[in-house]
């Protein structure tokens, strides 16, 4: 795995369709492996040239005994959505983007809805 995240955040060609791509399978890898990974970032989430992603730093991995993902998991990808949405995350804890007309509606939404879902299944059932 070539390349972490930072490297793909706010790049020209990161479009809707990539990034539902990039969140699914990070969305994914949460969900399935019920692990809590509590450090998520675009810093240990790698990819590769064929568009496969994997979340990387397993240290900070502990097993999860319910299908509920860790809620910071949950903000974690707030920050993740963001970055790659725009290449920063809000400094004083907002959840959103500085210019939503780049972005289609399905994409802001995904973002607004992980400042409430439960879970990554809740998340994983947006357009």
């Amino acid at each position: 795995m070539p390349i972490s995240l930072d490297h793909i955040a706010n790049r020209p060609g990161l479009n809707e369709m990539r990034l539902a791509a990039i969140l699914g399978q990070i969305m994914n890898g949460i969900s399935k492996q019920r692990l809590e990974h509590s450090s998520l970032t675009c810093s240990n989430i790698l990819a590769n040239p064929d568009r496969d992603v994997k979340i990387a730093d397993y240290k900070c991995c502990q097993f999860r005994p319910s299908e509920k993902a860790e809620p910071r998991d949950i903000r974690a990808l707030s920050y993740i959505t963001m970055e790659l949405m725009q290449g920063y995350a809000k400094g004083d804890g907002a959840v959103g983007v500085d210019d939503p007309g780049r972005w289609n509606s399905d994409a802001v939404s995904v973002l607004s809805a992980t400042t409430s879902a439960t879970s990554v299944d809740e998340l994983m059932k947006h357009p």
